[in-house]
């Protein structure tokens, strides 16, 4: 018998004479049926003693399995089920092409977890990246307002309760770590990746909803993520195509950026990711690029300075450290895939993300290369075998708290787990939170004294940026009708980014009200030559006034778009444009929809007051630019 096997084998005996009983397949266990500090301390400690170096290896990998010969990746098939025998990784991360529906889903996760576990794995981190708002994967689940949506509301506990829908709804699933909450603090309006990902410019802000969102996770015994360590909020540039910059020291940082990743370390969060930005005032140690030659500072994800010596050093943590995904441009680009995972390792990270994207029998070979280099790296010194030991032992540490070690996968019925999810993901009372979080998030900036309006024998029209958008209002006027809030005339226009402008001009010429999206994620937008968009609102709110038409505009981003519309006589911001991909002959979403939009129809129409407050500073414009004067104050909304 393997002795590894047989080492597990001890360990479930030892588990029946602690008399600890193993988590429920939801993951929802009482900290009691976990097992103590000591006991679980020497059982890692086996476990990492019977480990070649090979598995443990395999244990600092969390893989993406997207597609499979060219087609999403959504059922197990025997090619992918060799490389679940065959390899220990650490986990794996799913994403939306790997989401057919609820019982799909559940039932591709198990076929993982059983399948890794009968060759002697060690249970895997089943994650993915469901932030809620602007970065969900669940196509069928409750997708929740977004994180600066619940900061505008002004109570913690809303974040603390779209996080327990969300952990209700992986946790079901099979999945046992959220790549979230986002901890950045979005300083910066020029940001174009991070925005309404983030819950607000004040430090003490994010770090609060965070801690309450982190809370939510874990009563489903989700573990939290936190991310972008050491912050994303202050960029100009996306880390997924390029290699951002930022000036300031960790001295600056501590002020801001820093600030809910202490407020975290303090609370004793388990899993940080790293950002891949370059912080030019801490890490001096350069490499050259291999996409251009040019001379590159080492970004967060692989500093030393910022990973061991700030991070494990001055602020203390001693959770896992992931880096971000290893195939983004910021490393991609600049590195090679072996250069990338050695100085990840070197600088202080527990588990390399996404090194390889696992998509076929080729990607099987590349990754078998990958590990023979790791493993050359460790036999000749290059990399400590004693970290690699000391970052195993946190994994194992982590997975043995939160049950994944022990749970035995092969006693789960996988058709009572499909039952359960697709009674669970996206469920009516999921739904009904998640619109009550949506409407206390809307913030009205502008013609507070004008709502509700009364649309009775009246023609209103809405108009959205695209089609998704439109359909997102036309599901919010139709929900209210069908609840008795929404009478009247109502016509349906895709304004289409402004390229159907002259069609909206005409409907707005017979319109007693018009509703028209807009939003804002990155500073093309300000530049019409880039983008008609916003200049397409300003002529529709002009049109409007000149006629004596009220016009309502709905920020639907990052609320920075609203300095545009000064003769908009009702502004509201909502914060997040996810609209409704498709919607069915009964007006209803097909799948999950962003809640938002239609939450600010319930404000408009007077069946939700939206007292929600800016979790940002808006500030003024200049042409293609924003200046440094305030248009609206952080804290800014007509509450009454």
């Amino acid at each position: 018998m393997n002795f590894r096997i047989s080492i597990r084998i001890l360990l479930a005996a030892m588990l029946a004479l602690y008399g600890c009983s193993a988590p429920a397949a939801s993951g929802n266990s009482s900290p009691s049926s976990l097992p103590s500090e000591e006991a679980s301390a020497s059982r890692e400690d086996e476990l990492l003693s019977s480990m070649s170096l090979r598995e443990k290896l395999e244990q600092m990998i969390i893989i993406d399995v997207r597609t499979w010969n060219g087609s999403d990746f959504t059922e197990m098939n025997e090619e992918a089920a060799q490389l679940f025998q065959d390899y220990h990784f650490g986990g794996v991360i799913l994403f939306s092409e790997n989401y057919s529906d609820a019982a799909g889903t559940a039932g591709l996760i198990l076929s993982m977890q059983q399948l890794n576990q009968a060759s002697g794995g060690y249970g895997m981190f089943i994650g993915i990246d469901q932030e809620g708002g602007v970065v969900c994967r669940l196509k069928d689940g409750t997708s929740m307002p977004g994180n600066m949506a619940l900061a505008a509301s002004g109570n913690p506990d809303h974040a603390e309760q779209a996080a327990e829908v969300i952990g209700k709804e992986l946790s079901v699933l099979g999945i046992n770590t959220d790549f979230a909450p986002d901890a950045d603090v979005n300083s910066n309006p020029a940001n174009p990746v991070i925005g309404v990902r983030s819950f607000s410019e004040d430090p003490e802000t994010a770090g609060t909803y965070a801690l309450a969102y982190q809370k939510g996770l874990n009563q489903n015994n989700i573990i939290a993520c936190w991310k972008h360590f050491p912050g994303h909020g202050d960029t100009s540039e996306d880390s997924h195509t390029s290699l951002p910059s930022v000036d300031n020291s960790l001295a600056e940082l501590e002020k801001t950026e820093l600030v809910p990743f202490r407020m975290g370390i303090d609370s004793g969060i388990e899993m940080v990711m790293s950002a891949h930005i370059q912080f030019p005032e801490e890490e001096r140690e350069t490499a050259i690029s291999q996409k251009d030659g040019r001379e590159i500072v080492l970004p967060a994800s692989l500093s030393h300075a910022i990973l061991t010596d700030y991070l494990r050093g001055t602020m203390g943590y001693e959770g896992v450290i992931t880096t971000d995904s290893l195939q983004m441009d910021a490393i991609a680009q600049n590195f090679t895939k072996d250069d990338a995972a050695r100085l990840a390792i070197q600088a202080g990270a527990d588990i390399l993300l996404m090194p390889i994207a696992m998509s076929g029998k080729d990607s099987i070979d590349q990754m078998n290369q990958y590990l023979d280099s790791l493993e050359a790296m460790v036999k000749d010194g290059t990399i400590s075998e004693e970290q690699i030991d000391e970052s195993v032992l946190r994994i194992l540490k982590l997975k043995q708290s939160r049950g994944i070690l022990e749970q035995d996968y092969s006693t789960i019925d996988a058709d009572q787990q499909k039952e359960r999810a697709a009674e669970i993901v996206g469920s009516e009372d999921h739904h009904e939170t998640e619109r009550k979080l949506a409407d206390d998030a809307v913030t009205v900036l502008a013609g507070r004294d004008s709502l509700p309006f009364d649309p009775a024998g009246k023609r209103v029209v809405f108009a959205g940026a695209q089609q998704s958008e439109t359909n997102a209002l036309e599901y919010g006027w139709y929900r209210l009708k069908q609840e008795g809030h929404a009478e009247g005339e109502a016509v349906f226009l895709n304004y289409d980014f402004g390229r159907n402008l002259n069609a909206l001009k005409q409907a707005v010429s017979d319109a007693d009200l018009v509703v028209i999206t807009s939003w804002y994620d990155n500073l093309t937008q300000l530049d019409p030559e880039e983008s008609s968009m916003i200049p397409s609102v300003q002529e529709i709110t002009e049109l409007a006034k000149e006629k004596g038409i009220p016009c309502a505009v709905i920020s639907a981003g990052v609320p920075y778009d609203c300095s545009s519309y000064p003769d908009a006589s009702i502004l509201a911001a909502v914060y997040n444009p996810t609209g409704v991909s498709s919607l069915n002959e009964d007006h209803q979403p097909e799948g999950t929809y962003g809640p938002n939009i239609p939450a600010a129809l319930d404000v408009l129409f007077g069946e939700a007051e939206g007292t929600g407050t800016l979790p940002v500073t808006i500030p003024e414009r200049d042409g293609k630019q924003f200046t440094d004067t305030p248009a609206y104050e952080r804290g800014a909304g007509q509450t009454e």
